[in-house]
């Protein structure tokens, strides 16, 4: 992965991975997101589109950092559009889990509209956003 881009939003705090999703990678992402996190910015969107495979490390991290975010009243959205992620995310049943939205357009409107929540603990509407974007 090279360094993944953060974009400062009024909003949820972006985060963007290329490429390959090793180590270092997922433990740069949960530092980037836990220094935010300490800045009081609790909301995060993580765009996996860049990432060449979404696997079960992947999803790992992505628990391990909703999990952090929840403990501080945070939320986490995804941003999906490769349809074997999508197929695993559904298999796996972690659209319950996470709002996985198929572009940064949708899922800042969508996490926007929720007032920044929402993003654990998700909705019929969210499986929804998953169907829609397979």
């Amino acid at each position: 992965m090279t360094n993944g881009m953060l974009e400062e939003t009024p909003g949820p705090v972006v985060s963007s991975p290329v490429g390959s999703f090793d180590q270092a990678a997922r433990d740069a992402l949960e530092l980037s997101i836990r220094e935010h996190t300490d800045q009081e910015n609790r909301h995060h969107i993580i765009d996996l589109r860049a990432v060449a495979k979404v696997d079960a490390a992947t999803v790992r991290t992505m628990i391990k950092i909703n999990r952090n975010l929840s403990e501080v009243g945070g939320t986490v959205a995804l941003i999906i559009d490769n349809p074997k992620a999508l197929r695993y995310i559904k298999l796996t049943a972690l659209e319950r889990v996470f709002r996985v939205y198929p572009t940064h357009e949708a899922a800042l409107a969508g996490v926007t509209s929720d007032g920044l929540g929402g993003a654990h603990g998700a909705s019929t509407g969210d499986a929804q956003r998953v169907r829609e974007i397979e």
